[in-house]
């Protein structure tokens, strides 16, 4: 009788196992923005990518859909020192997390004051949470505009089901 429950157990451990109860090699680690990028190429048993301290540049994820149960989730192992993104466009992702970023915008001359450094198009079930937005000043385009917020903190069109939560967002002329 012991047998057959062991047994039992053991066939309903396989099976939640088979089903998806638990996955080996979830989470990848990346350091380097070439990391993420081989990171993002290949997302298929990929739940979470952890991102160690450091400037990552341009953050482009196109056509990147995962289901609603599972999203891919980018974060900050160290939010005392997270990763940082000086561009964001997620363009035709689904269910996508953003944790614990800085999204740091700086002004380059010729940049308009509706420039969309973060953008989220097309996109559904996006969530960023504990993530700063920080902005620049215009700077060098004359007298009257130099010292004022420019560019756009996060602009998001023909998307749904986006969360914004317990984030700051500073020094932009909108959000």
């Amino acid at each position: 009788m012991h047998n057959s429950k062991a047994w039992v157990l053991g066939l309903v451990i396989a099976i939640a196992c088979a089903v998806g109860g638990v996955h080996a090699g979830d989470t990848r680690n990346v350091s380097t923005r070439a990391e993420l990028q081989q990171a993002l190429s290949n997302t298929s048993d990929t739940t979470e990518i952890t991102l160690q301290s450091g400037d990552y540049g341009v953050l482009s994820i196109h056509g990147l859909k995962k289901p609603a149960g599972m999203p891919l989730v980018l974060r900050s192992i160290d939010p005392a020192n997270p990763a940082r993104f000086s561009k964001v466009i997620l363009h035709d992702v689904q269910n996508v997390t953003i944790d614990s970023v800085i999204f740091d915008y700086s002004y380059q001359t010729g940049d308009k004051i509706y420039y969309r450094p973060f953008q989220a198009l097309l996109s559904v079930g996006v969530t960023i949470r504990n993530s700063f937005f920080d902005g620049d000043l215009w700077r060098g385009e004359g007298e009257a505009s130099n010292g004022y917020p420019t560019a756009f903190g996060m602009a998001v069109r023909f998307s749904s089901d986006l969360t914004f939560e317990d984030n700051e967002i500073r020094g932009f002329f909108a959000v």
